[in-house]
């Protein structure tokens, strides 16, 4: 700190938390709007019980303004008293399904926790990964939306008619570019992840991959299911396939291994499970490079179809605490497994209906994960959840205009922050660019620039920074961070920050990340999805010459799904050309009539 001449230095210190909301969960914050505890009679009983709730719901909407280990304690803490203090009333039963659960002994404990009105810490990480679904689900229907208001051509549009199918198209594809495709491996080599962790880290594999386009797709009241095809060499085997959009009683397909839906007839729109059954050619235009497509149309006559149904879907609470949430709030908390069951048994080709198993085993997984799983699993979150210390000293007053009888005053600002964590945050909300003002943000945290008002880009840009130094006795600047963590961290700053400009549709600025995530990491943990995210950004700039050779050369998880989309975009590009070549003077009919 420099001295001015001739005046008194007077140091105030400004803190800036993550966490500025109620409960200060860093040193320096504090408690600004403490609830009452105790319970009353009458108006002020209910307003307390209220209060409750709104703190629970409000914070809800507002997780990007804390860090990766806060609030949600809180929250369940809150929902508990709000549920003693109201003992809230809604219609609900349990789902009939819950009779193919287990043994009769393990459906008792099931019954009694789904009937349970008492919130746990697991409640708060599903109501926050239900919060990241919506997130995502509600940025993806606003550009659809947009693209309606402005009569906009959206890009690869599927149906002549912008309605539920093209929102669910739009999905798979956000699924697709956004969740890099991993390899199964076993449980003591990578721990299975819910849908949380695949959206937080950006990558999972199919089972994973296809677990979070269904919950996307459940937040927006859409029903997607995943089929399975019987076993040809054991009819009583049943083998998962693709998932499914339940519309109008037609199940329309996506094919999570190649990253497409599967096309209709002659190439157009998205096929439903019904031609695909009655005509061989609906899945031999998968067929690519002597590779033909696993699946032949003889094996789809009867098919199972499986729905998504966590066991926090079908319980009691869930579905209270989605009775009460309304407008920016709103959730989808509660599925009814067996009324959709009913419905798809009367769509063409499908004999049976079951409720989708994984989610139960992922859990019985992870109860019995070994340390290596484990271990592998935190070191993909660390980068993630790395937080960054900062200050920063200002001069109330410009210093050439500071009266030198008058004190000056210097206004030192520290902030702890977790710039991947906020901006994954933020990224998953649509706030793209710095918000001045943010309407729905804490508003200290808007008026002192924290995290939340500056948008996931500059999240992302802060991760990519150099990292803390210091400099030691012998006068060497040593690093302050584990630099392999934060090697990681700007990989993955740099990756997402090509996505979001992407989203933008900003692919210039796209191209150049992508491009800079494989020059920098060749073959870091990102190759695969920066290769095949430049080819979409080349893609959609109009450059589909640039993008064949990325997919024809993928080093992709999906390589058959990347030179199907070659063949896809010279099918394009050859159609355009004969358009062109018909529309120019000279050439084509122009040239016959002369």
């Amino acid at each position: 700190m420099n001295q001015q001449p001739g005046g008194k230095i007077r140091v105030r210190l400004v803190r800036l938390c993550l966490v500025l909301l109620p409960l200060g969960l860093l040193p320096g914050c504090s408690d600004p709007v403490a609830l009452p505890r105790k319970t009353r009679d009458g108006a002020q009983h209910q307003q307390q019980s209220e209060n409750l709730f709104d703190y629970a719901a409000a914070n809800l909407n507002r997780l990007p303004e804390f860090g990766p280990t806060h609030i949600l304690p809180q929250i369940v803490e809150r929902l508990n008293q709000w549920s003693a203090n109201e003992k809230p009333q809604v219609k609900w039963q349990i789902d009939p399904v819950i009779d193919t659960f287990g043994d009769p002994q393990q459906r008792k404990g099931l019954q009694a926790w789904l009937e349970s009105t008492t919130f746990d810490s697991y409640d708060g990480f599903f109501l926050r990964e239900t919060v990241w679904l919506r997130d995502v689900a509600n940025q993806v229907n606003a550009d659809f939306n947009a693209d309606l208001l402005n009569g906009r051509q959206p890009l690869g549009r599927h149906f002549e008619t912008m309605d539920d199918r093209e929102k669910v198209a739009r999905l798979f594809d956000w699924t697709v570019r956004n969740i890099q495709l991993d390899a199964d491996a076993p449980p003591a080599e990578r721990a299975p992840l819910r849908p949380w962790e695949a959206l937080l880290m950006g990558r999972g594999t199919l089972n994973e991959r296809a677990w979070v386009f269904m919950l996307l797709a459940r937040q927006l009241h859409l029903d997607v299911v995943l089929l399975a095809t019987p076993d040809p060499k054991l009819p009583d085997q049943w083998n998962f396939w693709n998932p499914a959009h339940f519309y109008k009683g037609q199940l329309y397909i996506y094919d999570v291994s190649l990253g497409l839906p599967i096309p209709g007839p002659a190439g157009k729109g998205v096929a439903t499970l019904e031609q695909a059954a009655a005509d061989p050619a609906i899945l031999q235009q998968l067929d690519a490079s002597g590779m033909p497509y696993p699946i032949k149309s003889s094996q789809l006559k009867q098919v199972l179809a499986l729905v998504e149904a966590d066991p926090w879907y079908l319980s009691r609470r869930m579905k209270t605490v989605e009775s009460r949430l309304s407008g920016d709030r709103k959730l989808v908390l509660n599925v009814a497994p067996t009324p959709l069951m009913e419905q798809l048994l009367k769509s063409p080709h499908v004999s049976q209906a079951r409720v989708w198993l994984w989610p139960m085993q992922v859990m019985g997984i992870r109860n019995e994960m070994n340390s290596p799983g484990v271990a592998s699993l935190k070191r993909k979150l660390d980068p993630i959840a790395r937080v960054k210390h900062e200050r920063r000293e200002q001069h109330a007053v410009d210093p050439a205009q500071a009266n030198p009888n008058q004190e000056d005053e210097v206004v030192v600002h520290e902030r702890t922050y977790y710039p991947l964590w906020s901006g994954r945050l933020q990224h998953f909300q649509g706030r793209f660019d710095a918000v001045a003002d943010a309407p729905d943000a804490n508003p200290a945290a808007a008026a002192n620039n924290a995290a939340v008002g500056e948008g996931a880009k500059n999240m992302y840009l802060l991760a990519r920074a150099e990292p803390a130094k210091a400099v030691n006795e012998q006068g060497q600047a040593v690093l302050l961070e584990d630099p392999v963590l934060v090697e990681d961290a700007r990989e993955n700053a740099t990756y997402w920050l090509g996505l979001v400009n992407y989203e933008q549709r900003n692919y210039d600025v796209a191209i150049d990340y992508f491009s800079r995530t494989l020059k920098e990491w060749p073959n870091g943990q990102w190759a695969a999805g920066a290769k095949y995210n430049l080819a979409r950004a080349y893609e959609a700039s109009g450059q589909p010459e640039k993008a064949i050779p990325l997919l024809e050369n993928p080093g992709v998880n999906m390589p058959v799904g990347a030179k199907l989309r070659v063949k896809q975009l010279k099918a394009q590009m050859h159609a355009a050309a004969g358009t062109m070549q018909k529309s120019t003077p000279g050439t084509g009919e122009a040239k016959k009539n002369r």
